[in-house]
């Protein structure tokens, strides 16, 4: 009798073990599916309600993942393009053409109606809070020959687009020039993915909205000063096997890698034609070659208008443009360093069709919208979103570039880094410190 009471007990107790795990593993199923289900709706919904402030600051935090800035990225450019929208041509009303609020006069008061030379020239990133007006540029078209000979025939030459609205020209009620928001543009190489901003540090000089409005070439005048960052996407670092091996060719060299536009590659340039360290920016188009139809923006174009997603936002209204010289890249004091400095730079100017070679020449036309007034809060955003730069996140850097042309239209393959490539230049790269 005890034995099978004590059997009983015993399939009971199994039984009983055998209910607990099962509910166990339910209520485990049902919490990953709870938890997944969350983490789906704090990407998606939650980050729908915060404002574009609390999704920098978020952007910025060490802990946010990729995975999570692709969610926040398309938010975070919508929120952008609202704010762009609400204070562009539905918000501005226009008289006759005229944006209202236009005084005009500061080319008038420099001498021989309109010299910059004595002006100061102002930081970049300050003076934001003077700015009332602006002209976006919705088309940067650069262009550079692929053998850095500036006189060579045009048919080595490129053309390219870099991204879309992201560029604009800041001023104020008198046409006093504060601010240039400057163009990025990215390339998908086999040893990740490159960003290259083309950075404006100081600027001076004036714009004429009334002249850029009767259609003549003299509506603007100014100096930039201007330098290239490069970096290589960090999301794409744990991922590219090839990528580590020269990060750990770096490192064993003390070299920072360049992963970040915070410790980018940093290349200088000068005036292609008085060799100054401010560039000339000048109305109309470039004088050196004849630009193709494709690189123009006068006359309205639907089809690019959906492709910039910018319903409206073509024909351009005015056109200037400016040449620099490519110069070396910024030292680091110590020849290891400028060594390693040089091989990223020439492994990088395969992909880009010898955009950065030394001596290089390379033009900017710069197509412009109609004036437009300015949110200070939304400028400011817009400035903070590109000069911070979220390039590891190449889907909003890259977003609106064309792939580079010929002048006949033909699109350029991507320069291809190969291992031989590598193996050459780190060939080149020791063979130089023995030097």
């Amino acid at each position: 009798m005890n034995i099978n009471r004590l059997n009983i007990k015993k399939l009971y107790n199994m039984k009983t073990l055998k209910i607990s795990i099962f509910i166990l593993i339910i209520l485990c199923i049902v919490w990953l599916i709870y938890s997944f289900k969350n983490k789906e709706e704090f990407n998606v919904k939650d980050i729908n309600k915060l404002t574009i402030d609390e999704l920098l600051a978020d952007s910025k935090s060490p802990d946010l993942k990729y995975s999570d800035l692709k969610i926040i990225n398309p938010r975070i450019m919508n929120l952008l393009k609202k704010e762009s929208t609400r204070v562009g041509n539905k918000k501005d009303k226009y008289v006759n053409g005229v944006l209202p609020g236009w005084i005009g006069g500061f080319k008038e008061s420099l001498p021989g109606n309109g010299n910059i030379s004595n002006l100061d020239m102002l930081h970049n990133t300050t003076n934001h809070n003077k700015i009332t007006r602006q002209l976006k540029i919705l088309w940067p078209e650069f262009s550079w020959n692929t053998t850095g000979d500036w006189n060579n025939s045009n048919d080595n030459r490129v053309y390219q687009r870099f991204a879309k609205d992201m560029s604009r020209i800041g001023y104020d009620d008198t046409g006093k020039i504060y601010n240039v928001i400057c163009p990025q543009f990215g390339s998908y190489t086999p040893i990740g993915t490159i960003v290259n901003e083309v950075q404006v540090t100081e600027v001076r000089g004036w714009i004429d909205e009334k002249a850029l409005r009767n259609g003549k070439e003299d509506w603007m005048n100014g100096e930039i000063k201007v330098q290239a960052r490069i970096w290589f996407e960090q999301s794409e670092v744990k991922h590219n096997k090839l990528l580590r091996k020269i990060m750990d060719l770096a490192h064993d060299m003390g070299f920072p890698f360049p992963t970040s536009k915070d410790n980018a590659l940093i290349v200088k340039t000068k005036d292609a034609y008085t060799g100054n360290e401010f560039a000339k920016v000048k109305s109309g188009y470039a004088k050196k070659f004849s630009p193709p139809e494709f690189t123009k923006h006068e006359s309205s174009d639907p089809e690019l208008d959906k492709e910039m997603d910018c319903p409206g936002c073509t024909p351009a209204v005015g056109v200037c443009h400016l040449h620099v010289i490519i110069d070396d890249a910024i030292s680091f004091g110590d020849s290891d360093k400028d060594i390693m400095n040089q091989f990223l730079l020439n492994l990088i100017n395969i992909s880009v069709h010898n955009m950065f070679l030394k001596g290089n020449v390379v033009s900017w036309n710069i197509n412009v919208s109609s004036p437009e007034s300015v949110d200070f809060k939304e400028w400011k955003h817009h400035n903070e979103f590109w000069q911070r730069s979220l390039g590891d996140i190449h889907s909003v850097s890259h977003s609106g570039q064309t792939f580079p042309k010929y002048k006949n239209g033909d699109i350029i393959p991507e320069g291809n880094i190969t291992i031989e490539d590598v193996l050459f230049q780190i060939a080149k790269m020791e063979a130089s410190k023995l030097i």
